[in-house]
């Protein structure tokens, strides 16, 4: 996915540079547990943090978030 594709994803929705940082995460595969012990957050945190990407886009969870990215790219 090209940087041009996810920053206009972005953008539509104003994520904050810590909510992209998550997603970019979320794209690459990383599962919220390994997000939270790889920036040393706890995983509530991380919960709370997604779900507010989650109501800012109308996802209902990773899954459905990290769906409705690749179909916005076609």
């Amino acid at each position: 996915m090209t940087p041009t594709v996810l920053n206009r994803f972005f953008n539509r929705y104003a994520l904050t540079p810590s909510e992209r940082r998550l997603v970019k995460l979320l794209l690459d595969g990383i599962t919220p547990i390994e997000i939270s012990h790889l920036l040393n957050h706890s995983h509530r945190t991380i919960k709370t943090q997604l779900s507010k990407i989650y109501k800012k886009t109308s996802q209902k969870g990773a899954l459905k978030l990290v769906t409705s990215i690749y179909k916005d790219t076609r």
